[in-house]
């Protein structure tokens, strides 16, 4: 018996392929999800995801720096004075003894003291300045009768005096909360209501009086003032709700006062850091550019999760044409995260931003209490102190995906897609990738799951997947420290 070939055709399918050569597309919030591509990322952390693999990511490390300037391939950890860290502060110092710059860094304590350390010295203990303050201070880089200085200041307190050769507290003396030089003068903010910028030619901060301070007053409601700049050859105050312009006329001690920007949103005071030709803060509504007459908002296609953040202790740094920024997000996935399993912690996810391709890489899972950059001419770092389980701990920032010698658990998941295809039932029937280290798929439907473990190996994997639905979503996650997933495709039929 013959039968008819027509009678017994089936459905046509159809064969596609997807492949993943980008990880990087954030979800787009103009476009419904489901008819977004399965590529786009709805949600990733500890993964680089900046070269179309998902590698290792950023992590942290106890500070390790040589102990000379002329070696800079030994390194050696910090000795650490206290069993807290509160604060960090770069320092540059110029001997005039050996006619040469020292650089330091230096940190305020549970014990309440300053500790500090030659960068590129021999550390054999840890060294401190015992101090006055009631609460963490404020540190300030600044000039003292000629010499590189710092100053501290409590909200309470008087003013601490740290040069090369000085370290000394003085009550009387005004509490800076911030400082620059600009126009042969000193402009400063100083603690109690912010609401006034003083001014004086005298270099010795120590000796100033509210008597001999000068001061600039603000007819405006811009809020509070947080920060002073010397930025583009004129002063720039930084303010809870916009940005004001000091210029002076050919006439000395005549200011022009101008406001250049308003915002509604409140701009953070610790997320104000400076790369090159631009200032960058984070305000309410996202991060932002600043080039001394204009401000841009930069937009990022992550803006709805910076959007959620909560920011009253953000702290951000620029490094190498990069945006730090630390902070506190809900990934609300039921997962807990590294430090997210210590109860009250502060934050716990660091952004960081390329400036140049607005990429955003994200680490999950530590509460950075603040960032600082140690920038010099031999061995620049990031580096960060810490609330919680490494309170005690100042750390350098790394890519081995490691926090303190513990593997970070990473993850990329996908938008919910039908694959552009909304009415026509779909089968993922198979998944090719490059995984040198164990790592699991899984593939969601809505229909049914399937969870695939890849055993870590240097070369290209094809395995059978078989999930039947119409919406798909995919995520790789591994807790492995030298992770490097790539050559990512799914196959899969439209029927």
């Amino acid at each position: 018996m013959i039968l008819n070939k027509n009678l017994v055709k089936g459905k046509k399918k159809t064969q596609k392929n997807l492949i993943y050569d980008v990880f990087q597309n954030f979800v787009d919030s103009s476009i419904a999800e489901s008819r977004q591509e399965i590529k786009n990322v709805s949600s990733t952390y500890n993964f680089d995801i900046s070269n179309g693999e998902l590698k290792s990511g950023y992590g942290f490390k106890r500070l390790q720096m040589p102990t000379s300037s002329s070696n800079l391939d030994s390194e050696e950890v910090l000795a650490l004075d206290g069993n807290e860290v509160y604060a960090l502060w770069s320092f540059k110092w110029y001997s005039s003894l050996a006619k040469e710059n020292r650089y330091y860094i230096v940190y305020y304590n549970d014990l309440n003291r300053l500790g500090f350390a030659n960068l590129f010295n021999a550390r054999p203990v840890a060294l401190f300045a015992p101090t006055d303050f009631t609460s963490t201070p404020v540190g300030n880089k600044t000039r003292y009768n000629g010499d590189d200085a710092m100053v501290f200041s409590g909200d309470i307190d008087g003013l601490y005096l740290m040069t090369g050769n000085i370290s000394r507290m003085y009550e009387d003396a005004p509490r800076v909360l911030s400082i620059c030089w600009q126009f042969d003068k000193y402009f400063a903010i100083t603690a109690g209501e912010q609401a006034n910028l003083y001014y004086s030619d005298n270099k010795d901060i120590t000796s100033w009086t509210a008597q001999t301070m000068k001061e600039i007053t603000f007819d405006d409601d811009k809020g509070k003032l947080n920060k002073v700049m010397a930025f583009n050859d004129y002063v720039y105050v930084f303010r809870d709700f916009g940005i004001t312009k000091i210029s002076i006329y050919s006439t000395k001690n005549l200011f022009d006062v101008s406001g250049i920007y308003q915002c509604d949103s409140f701009i953070y005071p610790g997320t104000i850091a400076s790369s090159g030709d631009k200032i960058y803060f984070l305000e309410g509504s996202g991060i932002y550019s600043f080039n001394g007459s204009s401000t841009t908002k930069i937009n990022l296609e992550c803006d709805d999760m910076l959007n959620k953040t909560q920011k009253h202790n953000a702290s951000a740094v620029c490094f190498e044409g990069r945006y730090y920024l630390a902070c506190r997000y809900n990934f609300d996935d039921g997962k807990v995260v590294g430090c997210e399993n210590e109860e009250g912690y502060v934050n716990n996810v660091l952004f960081v931003l390329d400036l140049v391709s607005k990429k955003v890489n994200l680490l999950r899972g530590v509460d950075i209490k603040q960032l600082c950059v140690l920038n010099n001419p031999f061995k620049s770092k990031v580096v960060a102190c810490f609330n919680g389980n490494n309170k005690s701990f100042i750390g350098e920032l790394t890519m081995d995906g490691d926090v303190f010698e513990v593997s970070t658990s990473k993850e990329w998941t996908s938008v919910l897609s039908d694959l552009k295809e909304p009415e026509k039932l779909k089968k993922i029937e198979y998944l090719t990738i490059k995984s040198t280290t164990d790592c699991e798929v899984k593939i969601d439907s809505d229909r049914e799951d399937k969870r695939i473990q890849v055993l870590g190996c240097e070369k290209l994997q094809k395995l059978s997947v078989n999930v039947l639905g119409r919406e798909f979503k995919i995520s790789f996650s591994t807790t492995s420290k030298d992770a490097n997933i790539s050559n990512v495709k799914l196959g899969y039929s439209i029927t």
